[in-house]
């Protein structure tokens, strides 16, 4: 393959080699016109060399790039030069679970579940989509710097396949081939097709089926996932041999020898689920990614002073409705959290016992209120209802008690109890990102702002890359008055995320606030192409000092019933009505609506902070001045 450094490929400008595989080549690069550095993969021309194989390379391509997930690769673009294919796909820097594993050797259990899950939760999401990897092992999966971990190469082992049985066909095409063959000869000629193509990779992780050339389903990605979990706790490959041949029939014929043999340390239970993974009948093993991941997490579920662990199972369908829900969640636009709802109700509907899915549905009727996109007042009172259900079911659920802190804040503005929840959430299930999220409001509208910055920061390193984390920090920043860390955050966000007008709103309140009043009003410009009116430009004009724009924009939303009485509270402010401002959030508390909680740290009424209403409008809601 040619040395493609420093070559510009359409507006891809290569910096470096970073590696080279069984696939091709990878090379950092600086995409030119998004000014963001990704990664390009050089295809071996083996891979799309045949008409059907470039169809086939399209085919996958467009699926892999659909895909949206914390934990899987995003792809970005395809192209082609000099009759080589290749991929533009985001660059993760870290290491692979290869180098990982060569650097530190066997992992502790704890760690090495975390890893599988986090993998799991990408084969759920693409699984549901009807896609499989085939081709899941340590070099197919990236743990960034930052700890966050991604999936690589979906579609390309299918087409790497593809590849070396066309090239099997070819060799072979002079051989006159018996009409039945027997198992031998036919992972023997597995071994050769791969031997003549090099594209097929090591053959460790395939399953029985994939070694005996049958239809594959989901199953075969979990038994792959099995042999990584075994080699991460062990150090060692369940099924080794002195050649190709002697693996693959150890894979069809024989049991793994026992982890605990090997490493000493491997729980009956961490046993037991891999031995259900490699299973040789695919009707042995865990059926879905869904119900795989359930029984991870209830083997990293903490344990009573019995040794009992406090995991209760659920059905399959349930908790593959609540997985989606949160991904529908932390993708947070109004479309998706409404999808959550539903998912969220249906997975409540499927096992009425699941005390995370009413945790859920609680947390996200909670955010449906805090931001306007449904009755507040409807919002809190199911959300309220929801959470007591929950705690009704398990009365010292950490997630449960978090939420309810939060409604409390919001509705009744009873700070007292709702320290004291947050403070059982957080002694109960420190690690917990919905609990630590639901504290860093209450953190932030305390002004305790570099504690609720550490546990917003804390929640996107475990969960990283999802929108709602990443919009929560700027926020956060943003209340913390650290505008030029909030700017950064969000064209960050606006970059992975340019759908998302959440970004875009609140990237124009960081201009506003620096001054910079016509990138402020670009930000809302974007903002409402995307559907989204806003009652900001009125707020920026008035702090440009543009008196008729801001008084007109105003009058033209109230007219249109657009607004609450907090909106025009912020106009008026910046206009310098003051009187006008107070009146408008009289009325705010007469109907308790939840934005007063900010009003002690909210920036755009610092404006307010000399006048004497101001602190007695603190006092009624309960916050100190």
């Amino acid at each position: 393959m040619l040395d493609l450094d420093g070559t510009t490929i359409s507006n891809y400008r290569i910096i470096e080699k970073l590696g080279q595989g069984g696939m091709g080549i990878v090379y950092k690069a600086q995409d030119t016109r998004l000014r963001r550095h990704v990664a390009i993969k050089i295809l071996l021309p083996e891979l799309t060399a045949d008409h059907k194989l470039y169809r086939h390379f399209i085919k996958e391509a467009q699926a892999a790039s659909a895909l949206n997930h914390p934990n899987i690769c995003t792809i970005y673009d395809i192209g082609q030069y000099r009759k080589m294919n290749f991929i533009i796909m985001e660059l993760v820097d870290g290491e692979t679970l290869r180098e990982m594993l060569i650097r530190r050797g066997p992992l502790p259990e704890k760690e090495a579940i975390d890893i599988v899950a986090k993998i799991c939760y990408a084969l759920a999401a693409v699984h549901d989509k009807g896609i499989l990897h085939c081709d899941i092992k340590p070099e197919n999966v990236m743990i960034a710097k930052q700890g966050f971990l991604k999936v690589m190469d979906f579609g390309l082992a299918k087409l790497a396949t593809e590849a070396a049985e066309l090239a099997g066909k070819r060799k072979f095409a002079r051989q006159v081939q018996p009409k039945k063959t027997s198992w031998k000869k036919k992972y023997t000629e597995s071994v050769v097709l791969s031997s003549l193509s090099g594209l097929l990779g090591t053959v460790h992780y395939m399953s029985p089926e994939q070694v005996q050339g049958k239809s594959l389903d989901q199953r075969s990605d979990i038994f792959s996932l099995g042999v990584v979990l075994y080699e991460l706790v062990s150090g060692s490959r369940p099924f080794e041999g002195m050649s190709n041949a002697t693996i693959l029939a150890k894979i069809i014929h024989e049991a793994p020898e026992p982890m605990p043999l090997i490493s000493g340390h491997v729980s009956p239970a961490l046993q037991e689920l891999v031995n259900r993974c490699l299973a040789k009948d695919a009707s042995e093993r865990f059926q879905s990614a869904v119900e795989l991941l359930q029984a991870l997490h209830e083997l990293a579920a903490p344990q009573t002073a019995s040794g009992k662990t406090e995991a209760r199972t659920i059905k399959p369908e349930a908790y593959a409705n609540y997985l989606k829900g949160m991904f529908s969640f932390e993708n947070f636009t109004p479309m998706n959290v409404q999808k959550s709802v539903e998912f969220f109700k249906s997975a409540i509907n499927d096992d009425p016992n699941f005390v995370e899915a009413y945790v859920g549905l609680a947390r996200t009727m909670t955010f449906l209120g805090m931001t306007n996109w449904m009755s507040p007042v409807e919002a809190f009172s199911e959300a309220r209802t929801v959470v007591w259900r929950a705690l009704e079911l398990e009365p010292e659920n950490a997630n449960a008690l978090a939420i309810l802190g939060l409604i409390k804040v919001d509705t009744e503005y009873d700070w007292a109890s709702a320290g004291r929840l947050f403070n059982q959430a957080m002694e109960r299930h420190p690690d917990s990102v919905t609990a630590r999220d639901a504290y860093a409001f209450y953190l932030t509208f305390t002004a305790r702002h570099e504690e609720a910055v550490a546990q917003v920061r804390s929640c996107l390193n475990k969960v990283p890359q999802a929108c709602y984390y990443e919009i929560r920090l700027g926020w956060t920043y943003f209340m913390a008055r650290r505008y030029d860390e909030a700017i950064v955050q969000f064209q960050a966000t606006q970059l992975r995320f340019p759908e998302l007008a959440f970004a875009d709103i609140l990237l124009s309140w960081c201009y506003t606030t620096k001054g910079m009043h016509a990138q402020a009003l670009a930000e809302c410009a974007k903002a409402e192409a995307k559907g989204i009116p806003q009652w900001q430009t009125s707020w920026i004009y008035a702090k440009a000092g543009k008196t008729e724009e801001a008084k007109a924009r105003l009058e033209a939303l109230l007219k249109q019933n657009l607004l609450d009485d907090w909106s025009p509270a912020v106009a008026y402010a910046a206009l310098g009505e003051i009187d006008l401002a107070f009146d408008e959030l009289e009325k705010a508390y007469e109907k308790r609506l939840f934005h007063l909680v900010s009003l002690k740290t909210i920036p755009q009424f610092d404006v307010l902070r000399s006048d004497r209403r101001y602190f007695d409008l603190l006092k009624k809601i309960g916050l100190d001045p």
